[in-house]
C-alpha cells in the first residue's frame, strides 16, 4: 500500500494509517505499529513526517491479509495529526481491499461422517472428480484427469519344433497326420493386472469459498515435508498412509493395490501349417492327427514394480479444528491466494508427482511405464486330436503325447499410470520469503568488498554460471576462492534479521544427486578439505556497491 501526501501549507506532526488487526506487516515502511484498542481489532501505522509547503512524501507498507474469500477488508481512514498547532486532516472515507482469491483448497478427510459445514465431498460419489482416484501435482487442475485402471501388454509367441522322437511312415498317400517337424502358430492371452499401488482410501473435501477457509477441520490429513518432530499443533503423523498412496473415495478404511504385478500368459495354438503324412490302422490313436491343436500351460511373466511417479512425504491428521498454519502443503483447484506457494509448478518439487506416505520427506521413485521379461521355454500340453498310424522305421510322424516349447518375447511397453486427478499442490508460507539462487561466480579472494580477479587468478575468466572443473584450473591447496551469487526473494518482502545461509559441499561428479553434504567448517578449522576465511577489511552485512556478478 503507498500513500502519497502533497502539503499545501508547511506541515509537522503525524500520518496515521488504519489497518485491520488480522493484518500481517510484512514491510512496515519505518512506520510504528501500535494496537488501536484492547480487543486487537486494528492496527495504527504512523509516520513523523516534517513537509514545507509545496512539498511531498510517499509511505509505503506491505502487508499480507488474512486468507479468506471472498472477503472484503476496509483500510483508513489516513489522518494527519499536527504537532505544531497547525490544522488538522481525515480522509472523507476508508478504502476497501477485496479479497477474491478463485482457486479452493481441497484436503484429504479420514472421518466417514458427515462432511464438516463448509465443506463439500468431490469423491464420494461415482461421479464425484475425484472418485477412485490417485491425485497428481501440476501447474493447473484438471478434474477429468487420466490415466487406466489396468493394463494389459502384448507380446509374440514361437512354438518350437516338439523335441520328441517320431514314429510313422513318411508318405504323402494319405495326408490325416502330423509330420515330426510340424510348427504352429500362437498369439499369447494375457491377463489384465490393475494400475492401482498399493493404497488406503480417504475422502477429498473441497471449502466452499475460494481462498483459505480460515479453518481446517478435525480429521483433516495434510502433507508436509518436514520431520514428524516439527509438525504443527493439533497435527499427528498418520501412521495408516506410511508406504501407501491415497485413493480417494467416499469410504476411509479400505485399501488395496499393490507394488508389483505379474501376469499370466495362456493360449491356444493354431493348427500346424505344414502338409500332412499318410494314417493307417495299425495302432490305434498313436500319433497326432493333423487338424490338432495345444493350449499353452498357464505361465506367469516376471514381477515388476508398478509405482507411478512418487515423492514420500509425510502424512498428518489434525486432532481439532485449527487455524492453517504454515509449511502445511494442501490441493487447489486453481490459483492459491497470496502468501502460498506452488510447488507442483514446473520445476517444482511435487511437478509430475504421485503422493507417497512415509515417516520422512524427499524420496523419489516409481516410473510411467515398464516391460516384462521375455519367457523362454514355456511349454504346451499334448494335442487335442488323435489319429492312428503304421509302425516302421522312418518315425516321421509326431507322437500322440508330443509337447512344445513356447519363447514370449517382444512384450508391449504400457503404461502404469493409475486413474487419477491433475491438482496444484501449495504450500502455506504466510510473511515467510522463498529464496533462490539464481546465479553464481567463482573469484580469487581479496581482501575487499567487490573481489575483481574472476576465477583462475591471472588466467581466462570463467563466466557466471560456470563449474570449476578444468585441469590445470583446480582448486589447490591453501587457495582462497570466493564465491558471488545473486538470490531470488519471493512470497514475501525479505527484511533484515539473524537468520544465515549456510555453505556445504560434497564429492561428487553431479550435485543434484550427491548425498551426505557437509559444512563448511569454523575460520581456523584444521585438517578439514573446506574452512571459513575472513577478510578482515569487510564488514558483515556491509552493502555491495554492485550486483553485477
Amino acid at each position: 500500500m503507498k500513500i502519497r501526501v502533497h502539503a499545501n501549507e508547511a506541515f509537522q506532526g503525524n500520518i496515521v494509517e488504519r489497518v485491520p488487526g488480522d493484518f500481517v506487516f510484512i514491510d512496515r515502511g519505518n512506520a510504528n505499529l501500535e494496537w488501536g484498542d484492547a480487543a486487537h481489532s486494528f492496527l495504527t501505522a504512523t509516520w513523523g513526517v516534517n513537509l514545507a509547503a509545496g512539498a511531498s512524501i510517499d509511505l509505503q507498507y506491505v502487508f499480507d491479509a488474512p486468507n479468506r474469500s471472498p472477503d472484503l477488508y476496509l483500510l483508513g481512514p489516513a489522518q494527519m495529526q499536527s504537532t505544531s498547532g497547525g490544522p488538522n486532516f481525515t480522509e472523507a472515507r476508508q478504502w476497501q481491499i477485496a479479497s477474491d482469491a478463485a482457486g479452493k483448497m481441497m484436503i484429504f478427510y479420514d472421518s466417514a461422517g458427515a462432511v464438516p459445514p463448509g465443506w463439500s465431498c468431490v469423491s464420494c460419489l461415482t461421479g464425484d472428480p475425484f472418485f477412485e482416484k490417485l491425485v497428481v501435482g501440476s501447474s493447473s487442475y484438471n478434474g477429468l484427469g487420466g490415466g487406466t485402471a489396468t493394463h494389459t501388454p502384448t507380446a509374440i509367441a514361437t512354438v518350437n519344433i516338439t523335441a520328441s522322437t517320431g514314429l510313422g511312415p513318411n508318405s504323402i498317400n494319405n495326408t490325416n497326420n502330423a509330420p515330426i517337424g510340424h510348427t504352429h502358430d500362437l498369439t499369447p492371452s494375457i491377463s489384465p493386472v490393475s494400475n492401482y499401488p498399493l493404497y488406503r482410501d480417504l475422502r477429498v473435501i473441497r471449502s466452499n469459498s475460494a481462498g483459505d477457509p480460515g479453518t481446517i477441520p478435525a480429521g483433516a490429513i495434510g502433507v508436509f515435508d518436514v520431520a514428524s518432530s516439527s509438525l504443527p499443533m493439533a497435527w499427528y503423523r498418520y501412521a495408516p498412509l506410511d508406504g501407501r498412496y491415497i485413493r480417494s473415495q467416499t469410504s476411509v478404511t479400505s485399501s488395496g493395490g499393490a507394488n508389483t504385478h505379474n501376469h499370466t500368459v495362456t493360449g491356444t495354438t493354431s493348427v500346424p501349417p505344414q502338409s500332412g503324412l499318410r494314417s493307417q490302422n495299425s495302432v490305434a490313436n498313436g500319433t497326432t492327427d493333423f487338424a490338432h491343436t495345444h493350449t499353452l500351460t498357464a505361465t506367469n511373466t516376471d514381477e515388476v514394480n508398478n509405482e507411478p511417479p512418487y515423492t514420500e512425504v509425510l502424512f498428518a491428521r489434525l486432532s481439532v479444528a485449527s487455524g492453517t498454519p504454515n509449511y502445511i502443503i494442501t490441493m487447489w483447484d486453481d490459483t492459491p491466494p497470496t502468501g502460498w506457494v506452488n510447488v507442483s509448478d514446473a520445476g517444482g518439487a511435487l511437478a509430475g508427482q504421485f503422493l507417497k506416505g512415509s515417516t520422512t520427506y524427499g524420496l523419489t521413485g516409481g516410473g510411467t511405464s515398464h516391460i516384462h521379461a521375455n519367457i523362454v521355454g514355456a511349454v504346451t500340453g499334448v494335442p487335442n486330436n488323435l489319429n492312428n498310424y503304421k509302425a516302421n522305421v522312418n518315425y516321421a510322424q509326431a507322437r500322440a503325447a508330443h509337447i512344445h516349447t513356447v519363447d514370449i518375447s517382444g512384450f508391449s511397453d504400457d503404461s502404469q499410470i493409475p486413474p487419477y486427478v491433475d491438482v496444484i499442490f501449495a504450500k502455506s508460507l504466510s510473511g515467510i520469503s522463498v529464496y533462490t539462487q539464481d546465479s553464481f561466480r567463482f573469484y580469487d579472494n581479496i581482501n575487499v568488498i567487490t573481489p575483481t580477479d574472476p576465477w583462475p587468478p591471472g588466467g581466462s575468466d570463467y563466466n557466471e554460471n560456470t563449474e570449476i572443473n578444468t585441469p590445470g584450473d583446480s582448486i589447490g591447496a591453501n587457495s582462497r576462492i570466493r564465491i558471488r551469487m545473486s538470490v531470488g526473494s519471493t512470497n514475501a518482502t525479505t527484511t533484515a534479521s539473524a537468520k544465515a545461509f549456510k555453505l556445504q559441499y560434497v564429492a561428487a561428479d553431479d550435485c543434484t544427486s550427491a548425498l551426505n553434504w557437509t559444512d563448511v567448517a569454523a575460520i581456523g578449522a584444521t585438517d578439514v578439505p573446506w574452512r571459513g576465511y575472513n577478510n578482515g577489511s569487510v564488514s558483515d552485512g556491509a552493502t555491495i556497491a554492485s550486483t553485477l556478478l
